[in-house]
């Protein structure tokens, strides 16, 4: 290996831990965006968080389903 060769995987060495500790930031700094907004700092408990509203979802949707049905009895157009 020749010193040109050396150099440059130095660079590129130097580039990736710079890309390295920027990605890192960013993951600290979502992170806290997690804490503040939703009280929540892992992936797990995000993922807990999602199941968790996702079956909220989908009880109001359901609800929301019974009630639009309830409605539809209630004024039978067809009669009018």
């Amino acid at each position: 290996m020749d010193t040109r060769t050396f150099e440059m995987i130095k660079s590129k060495i130097e580039v990736l831990k710079q890309k390295k500790a920027k990605a890192e930031g960013a993951i600290e700094s979502i992170i806290e965006n997690w804490k503040t907004t939703y009280g929540f700092s892992s992936i797990e408990d995000a993922e807990k968080k999602l199941a968790e509203l996702t079956t909220q979802q989908q009880a109001i949707e359901t609800e929301v389903e019974d009630y639009f049905t309830e409605l539809k009895e209630l004024t039978n157009w067809g009669l009018i």
